[in-house]
C-alpha cells in the first residue's frame, strides 16, 4: 500500500511540472503513467553522456544499495532524491528528457528500465531536440561546447539560454540538476 501512495505522489508531481522559465504547465493534460522499457527501444533527446555521470549513478546504486532502474517512486533520503527517469512520447517515438544516463547505463548493462512515461505534452511547449537513436550518442569526459555535437535542436528553436528556457521542462521537483548550460550561456 505504501509504495502505490509513493508512486501515485510521483505521478502528481509529475502532472505538475513547468517549464523551467514561465512556469506554464506541461504535462497537466498529458498521461501519465509508469512503464518499463527495453532502453533500446528508447531514443536519446541529447547526442552525449558524460563519464562522470555515468560512473556517479554507478557509485550511487552500490552506495544506497537502490536498484536505480526499477525504481517506480521517488526516493528520498538526506542527501538525495530520486524519481525514474522521464520519457515523452514525441515524433511517433519514446523519447528520454531525463536520466539518460541511467538509461544508458542500463543499455549497457542489458537491463530493463522503468520510466515514467508521458503521453500528451503541451504542444505549445515543445522539447528543444529532435529524438535521435542510441548509434547517435558518444561519451565525452567533458560537455561539447559544440551545438550540433550536443543535440538536434528542433527546427524554429533558437540555441539560446533564453529560449531553451521556455521550453526545458523542470523536474527539480524529481531531483533532476536541470540544463547543464554551454559556458558561453547562462542558467
Amino acid at each position: 500500500m505504501l509504495v502505490l501512495d509513493r508512486t501515485a505522489e510521483l505521478l502528481d508531481k509529475v502532472a505538475g511540472v513547468k517549464t523551467l522559465d514561465g512556469d506554464i504547465p506541461v504535462y497537466d493534460k498529458a498521461r501519465v503513467e509508469i512503464m518499463q522499457f527495453n532502453p533500446a527501444d528508447l531514443h536519446p533527446t541529447a547526442k552525449y553522456i558524460l563519464s562522470d555521470h555515468l560512473q556517479f549513478v554507478i557509485n550511487l546504486r552500490r552506495k544506497l544499495s537502490l536498484e536505480l532502474f526499477s525504481l517506480d517512486y521517488l526516493y528520498q533520503d538526506d542527501l538525495y532524491l530520486i524519481a525514474p527517469p522521464i520519457v515523452e512520447f514525441m515524433d511517433g517515438v519514446p523519447a528520454i528528457v531525463d536520466g539518460l544516463h541511467r538509461c544508458s547505463l542500463a543499455l549497457m548493462l542489458g537491463m530493463q528500465i522503468t520510466a515514467i512515461f508521458v503521453v500528451g505534452a503541451n504542444p505549445e511547449i515543445p522539447f528543444i531536440s529532435y529524438p535521435v537513436t542510441w548509434i547517435d550518442v558518444v561519451e565525452y569526459q567533458h560537455k561539447p561546447e559544440t551545438p550540433y555535437l550536443l543535440r538536434s535542436l528542433r527546427k524554429g528553436i533558437a540555441d539560446e539560454s533564453s529560449i531553451l528556457r521556455k521550453h526545458y521542462r523542470d523536474f527539480s521537483a524529481l531531483g533532476s540538476f536541470g540544463r547543464r548550460p554551454r559556458s558561453v550561456q547562462d542558467g
